[in-house]
């Protein structure tokens, strides 16, 4: 099916209405001529400037006035005069002696300003952009135009808005040929201008329901990150569309990353939050969601906590509350978050049971997200998560080598002193392996 359709209103007819008689008809010939005529401003009485940048659109004003109502009042129709009170009747005298006087001048005058029908006149057209109207203004002369998906619309509500039912019904066919991948983003994006017109609403929601069908073609699309950001959250709202959450994800990130580029100001991290209500991380796999989404760094680490939760079946409640320990109880400017922290790195929380993990440790608050994302990301994937993740710290002590001394003392009053070199141990050890 062409992506353009011409849309012809007469035809070319022979016909004999009597054996001597022949009628001859070059419509199409007539559609070349008026479109020429249309095309110079000298032969125009009437320039549109349309749309934001006022383009100018010629035009004859008896041609749209014959084919538009709507065209005929707006060119020749003066709104009509305020009626004026009587005079009081002492001075109906002298006001008749005054216009009698003054009835050449007046007609004069008259005379003079009768004309401004047939004078080029110059008016403001803002409702439209100027491809559409330059397009209704073609159909007007010639009978004739090409419809095309990217002005589609605003031809369409054009047609409605003066009075072309021919042209709007042959619009209306033409929708329902001209959805597709390569054209669904350009009706979209054309439908944002024209959204408070009646034809608009019904156009949008066939459209709409075509990207239901084809979610994942669609959300590759690069036209998708022309699209306005009320558009993208409409789309990727919908229950009905069929893509998955990884493309979604993607879809949201190449439109942030194109608002970017053309707002230099923005944070791509602020931009491609404000999708992220309607995307179910906790449905994308534990692999593509560590290796490809947690690396950038553009969402909050409590989102994958709650996704890998999920995906091990197990669900935490953040209502949960602590008691200090002793410790923090006896030494108040102690801060137990700190002090927790110095013995995290000893504690493989990756081999501790979900359910308590996520229910007895992550609502206490004290450690970081991280912890969490990576223990309950090898928990649904081992593959997913560098094993010098899961305990970076511990992992960077071994390699330095450290020693630890302890004094004690007991209640008989002797002291004991141990003393603990973790790189000598490992040396020793390593002996006895090769000695061995």
């Amino acid at each position: 099916m062409p992506d353009n359709l011409l849309v012809p209103v007469n035809y070319i007819i022979m016909a004999e209405a009597e054996p001597d008689l022949s009628t001859f008809e070059n419509k199409t010939g007539l559609a070349e001529d008026m479109k020429f005529l249309a095309s110079m401003p000298e032969l125009c009485d009437v320039t549109f400037l349309v749309g934001d940048t006022r383009e100018p659109v010629c035009a004859v004003k008896a041609v749209l006035a014959a084919r538009s109502r709507v065209f005929h009042k707006m060119l020749y129709q003066a709104p009509s005069p305020q009626r004026r009170k009587d005079p009081p009747p002492r001075e109906n005298k002298l006001r008749l002696f005054l216009k009698r006087s003054s009835e050449p001048l007046l007609n004069l005058q008259n005379a003079s300003q009768q004309p401004t029908s047939q004078q080029h006149q110059t008016l403001i057209i803002e409702e439209f952009e100027p491809d559409v109207f330059r397009q209704l203004i073609e159909y007007i002369h010639t009978g004739c135009v090409t419809l095309q998906p990217r002005t589609l619309l605003g031809v369409m509500n054009a047609a409605d808005y003066y009075g072309l039912d021919e042209l709007r019904r042959a619009c209306a066919g033409f929708v329902q040929c001209c959805i597709n991948v390569d054209t669904v983003c350009a009706l979209l994006a054309s439908a944002e201008r024209y959204i408070q017109y009646k034809c608009t609403k019904s156009l949008v929601q066939k459209v709409l329901e075509f990207v239901d069908e084809h979610g994942n073609e669609v959300l590759n699309l690069g036209s998708f990150t022309l699209l306005p950001q009320h558009v993208v959250r409409l789309i990727l709202a919908r229950e009905e569309l069929q893509a998955d959450e990884f493309t979604k994800f993607q879809a949201a990130l190449m439109w942030g990353k194109k608002y970017c580029d053309n707002n230099p100001n923005t944070s791509i991290k602020e931009v491609v939050g404000n999708f992220m209500e309607y995307i179910q991380f906790h449905k994308i796999p534990t692999n593509v969601l560590m290796r490809e989404i947690y690396p950038l760094g553009l969402l909050p680490q409590n989102l994958f906590v709650n996704a890998l939760a999920y995906q091990v079946h197990i669900y935490h409640c953040d209502t949960l509350t602590y008691v200090g320990k002793k410790y923090c109880d006896n030494n108040p400017h102690i801060n137990i978050k700190e002090l927790i922290g110095n013995f995290s790195e000893y504690i493989e929380f990756h081999k501790i049971p979900t359910n308590i993990l996520m229910n007895e440790i992550y609502p206490l608050g004290l450690l970081p997200d991280a912890i969490f994302v990576n223990a309950l990301a090898f928990q649904a994937d081992p593959t997913s998560v560098d094993p010098g993740k899961l305990s970076p710290n511990r992992v960077r002590r071994q390699a330095q080598g450290r020693s630890m001394s302890v004094q004690s003392s007991d209640p008989y009053g002797s002291n004991t002193t141990l003393s603990s070199s973790q790189s000598s141990e490992l040396a020793s050890s390593d002996g006895k392996h090769s000695s061995n």
